[in-house]
């Protein structure tokens, strides 16, 4: 290999590496960011917070374009790098070129960046905000079509086809409840658990939930004495507490816990405060509750 072409396929593997690296890392960091992350995002930079929540809700797409990508990248990477280790004169067989290269690829292009935007998210999230801005109208029907042709070939090697499973509606589920009481299956508190389950639907969690601006909050600048005189009027099982004001939360008090013993100031048994989006579905939230 003469050396102007040795440069430039030095050049093109180091393109390819660092865009393998970055897309490694804009996965991991896309979906390591919590909603408590998210609400700080959103006290700094709004606007960023708010493209990133808008990209999220299509999650599934987002990491079908990025995988997508990534392997595009790393098929020309792999391969040139093969080619170029070949033409290396060295007193070692091929394959120990071969591993070595490998593992070099995986730590530099793979565990190394997720390292590092776990460290960071959000400089890597906003800049895969503004490359998938460009790249998802682009990759996501070449992606949709690529899955389509692999569900088409798997369903050509299936042996067998699985029956199509009938999905009961709403009305079929609370009669087979009634069902199971009139049978003594389940109790009457069972039934109520599992009708307010069924009405959740397709709602979403600010039509279900309190709004914070509507909750009751007490600021964290109260004695015990005075807060053990105003939770029991509300009678809630947790509280929040705020700081400044009450757009910053600190966390949950859990009263009954704190009413039983009130040695300590009450701001030390604050639990961590769990910020969910409002456009997130409730039962996908009652999902991650049980979790």
């Amino acid at each position: 290999m003469s050396i102007p072409v040795a440069v430039l396929t030095c050049v093109v593997l180091g393109l390819l590496a660092g865009v393998s690296a970055f897309f490694s890392g804009m996965e991991t960091a896309l979906f390591s960011i919590n909603g408590f992350q998210l609400r700080r995002w959103r006290e700094r930079e709004p606007a960023a917070a708010d493209q990133f929540e808008k990209l999220m809700v299509n999650s599934s797409s987002v990491l079908s374009v990025i995988l997508l990508t990534d392997t595009l990248v790393n098929i020309p990477l792999i391969i040139l790098t093969l080619i170029f280790v070949n033409e290396i004169p060295a007193p070692v067989p091929n394959w120990i070129k071969t591993l070595v290269i490998f593992g070099l690829i995986v730590f530099v292009c793979d565990l190394l960046p997720r390292v590092l935007a776990l460290a960071d998210p959000f400089r890597f999230s906003k800049s895969a905000l503004r490359i998938l801005t460009l790249l998802m109208p682009i990759a996501e029907p070449f992606s949709r079509s690529m899955q389509e042709l692999a569900e088409k070939t798997a369903d050509l090697f299936a042996k067998e086809r699985p029956f199509p499973r009938d999905h009961l509606n709403d009305e079929e589920l609370e009669t087979l409840v009634e069902l199971g009481v009139e049978e003594g299956e389940l109790s009457a508190g069972e039934r109520e658990m599992i009708q307010e389950i069924i009405k959740l639907g397709d709602k979403t969690v600010k039509d279900c939930m309190t709004p914070r601006v509507d909750a009751f909050t007490i600021p964290d600048t109260l004695s015990n004495e005075e807060v053990i005189a105003q939770v029991p009027l509300k009678r809630h099982g947790r509280v929040l507490v705020y700081g400044e004001s009450p757009d910053e939360i600190l966390g949950i008090l859990d009263v009954k816990s704190f009413l039983l013993d009130h040695n300590e100031h009450y701001t030390e048994r604050l639990e961590a405060p769990s910020f969910v989006p409002a456009t997130m579905r409730a039962l996908d939230l009652l999902r991650g509750f049980l979790t």
